[in-house]
This record gives C-alpha cells, sequence and structure tokens, in this order.
C-alpha cells in the first residue's frame, strides 16, 4: 500500500515449517527492493518495533494512542477490558506455559504488578564529583565512551537485547534534549550502557523531574546477564564521575530501585550518599511517583514538580 510517498509494510504469514529460511526477511527485503524500483522514498514498518523491523530501519518516530472513555458503566467497561483484563489475560497464558513450580510463581507474582498494584520503592543518592576513587573493572579489553545515536539503534538488533524496543523509541527524543548515553564495549560488543539526563527525568506520566541543565541524573544502567559479576558496573560509574566533572560539575544524582541490591552496593563503593527516597505506585498500569517536598528540598532542584 502506497499512500503520500510512503509505502506500508503488509502483514505476513507463512508455514511454519518454513521458518529456517527466514521467509519474513527475504519478504521485507523484496519489499524494500520494489520501493527502489518504483522510486518510492519511504518504508513504514508500522508497529511494533520488532527486531527485525530494527536490523532494517534507518529511524524510529514515536507515536502515541489516545483513547478517550466516557464518564459512566460503559466507558469503566470499555476502559477496564481495554486497559486491565487484556493485558492480565495475556500475563495469565504466558503463566499457562511454565515447566516448574518456581518460573510459575515468579510470573503470578509479575502479573499481578504490572496489571493491578506495585510500589516500587526508590533510592536517590548523590556524588560529590570532587573525590572520585579510581576503579577497574575485572574484564580485559573494556572500554567506556559516549555513545552515538546509531550505534545506539544498531545494538538494539543484538540478540541479546540489551536495550528494550521501548528505549529505541525513546532515543530520538532523549539526544534532541541533550541527554548522554555512555556504553562499556569489550571489542565491537555494548555489554553495558547507561543514560545521564541534564534537562527533565520522567518517573511518570505526571511527575517530571526538573533538574534545570545543572543537576546531571545517572539512571538505567544496565548489564548483559552473563558479563555481571565483574565490577563493570563501579568502573562505569567511575568514568561517568569523571566524564561530569572535566564538564565543570560538582555533584550528581542517581536514582535506583531499593529491591537492586547489586547497584546498591556499586553506588555505595563509589562514595556516593543516600539523600532521599521516593515510591512509584502502578494501580491497574497506571503509575504515580509519590516525592517528598523534602527530598526536592535537600536536592536543591527548582522549580519543584511539573505536573
Amino acid at each position: 500500500v502506497v499512500f503520500g510517498g510512503t509505502r506500508y509494510a503488509q502483514k505476513i504469514g507463512y508455514l511454519e515449517k518454513w521458518s529456517s529460511i527466514a521467509p519474513g526477511k527475504l519478504l521485507k527485503k523484496r519489499s524494500i527492493e520494489r520501493c527502489f524500483r518504483d522510486r518510492v522514498s519511504r518504508y513504514d514498518f508500522l508497529a511494533p518495533g520488532t527486531q527485525l523491523k530494527l536490523e532494517f530501519a534507518t529511524g524510529a518516530e514515536r507515536r502515541f494512542r489516545l483513547r478517550i472513555y466516557n464518564r459512566n458503566a460503559k466507558g469503566f467497561i470499555l476502559f477496564a477490558t481495554d486497559c486491565i483484563l487484556n493485558p492480565l489475560f495475556k500475563k495469565l497464558m504466558s503463566v499457562a506455559q511454565c515447566r516448574t513450580p518456581a518460573d510459575l510463581w515468579r510470573r503470578m507474582i509479575t502479573a499481578f504488578r504490572d496489571n493491578i498494584f506495585d510500589n516500587k520503592p526508590c533510592l536517590f543518592f548523590e556524588k560529590d564529583l570532587r573525590t572520585i576513587q579510581p576503579v577497574k573493572a575485572r574484564l580485559p579489553g573494556l572500554t567506556f565512551h559516549v555513545a552515538t545515536v546509531d550505534e545506539i539503534s544498531e545494538a538494539a538488533t543484538d540478540p541479546e537485547y540489551l536495550f528494550s524496543r521501548r528505549e529505541v523509541q525513546e532515543i530520538p527524543e532523549l539526544a534532541r534534549q541533550g541527554d548522554v548515553c555512555i556504553v562499556g564495549k569489550v571489542g565491537r560488543k555494548i555489554v553495558y550502557y547507561h543514560w545521564i539526563q541534564f534537562r527533565n527525568r520522567k518517573l511518570s506520566e505526571r511527575r517530571i523531574l526538573n533538574l534545570g541543565g545543572k543537576k546531571p541524573l545517572i539512571f538505567r544502567c544496565r548489564t548483559l546477564a552473563k558479563y555481571r559479576g565483574k565490577g563493570i558496573y563501579p568502573a562505569a560509574l567511575c568514568h561517568a564521575y569523571g566524564y561530569l566533572e572535566s564538564r565543570g560539575f560538582r555533584k550528581c544524582y542517581l536514582d535506583v530501585s531499593a529491591r537492586n541490591a547489586p547497584s546498591i552496593r556499586g553506588i555505595q563503593k563509589q562514595g556516593a550518599r543516600l539523600v532521599g527516597r521516593f515510591h512509584i505506585l502502578s494501580v491497574f498500569g497506571m503509575k504515580r511517583a509519590v516525592v517528598p517536598r523534602g527530598l526536592v528540598e535537600r536536592v536543591g532542584v527548582a522549580p519543584y514538580w511539573l505536573s
């Protein structure tokens, strides 16, 4: 289907017995080749952003789906069906495929937290950049540097998938507002990354911490599972502190889940001090950050919290 100079992807289906020859990838390739032949300037893979699509794509756009429900019984039933029952049903279907009792219990807890209720306690740390303790990871060949947008997008196609689909969609927006992604690489493989934000830290849909460009915050730190336990996280924080200190900052902040004990240990190894706590409540899939006023006053962020 071609409209306005853009060819839109069509739904692909094939017999399962032919999956070994990757018919979906072959059909995508032929469709793109046809765009060149027909002189179509753009090919839209449509949502969602699967790994196969990211292998071909040269960019991504954020699209929003707006649903409006009437404030009556019918509207409430439609809202409950779309936002609560359908996601919960999908989770329960995955629970039915569990093979061990431990796996079954873990997925049931995840389904409850994702779709019914969850209280996620978070910790807020402050680090003085004038006292940086050098730390080296126990991994030969590990290097850290500021990643480009293209480098992150390419890493998203890795089968181990360190970056989530949602993060890949947010990359253009984060880069546009001046945020920085620092990656750790062994050879050509990205094994670790974290983001540094200088403007706004979005905690939930209606709570945004305005950093004002003077309070850099390190967040969303992740290491590939098979590379954990090698001291990569403290070494990455040491590199980030040096990077921020070279840019003239004297302090930085970190937020981390209170359930993430390894990350907390890695932060404390570098001498960061705990300055406060906040909670992210999730009720039927709707998130809201509960932040004490005293935390914002101690950190010195102004203006307060934007709603």
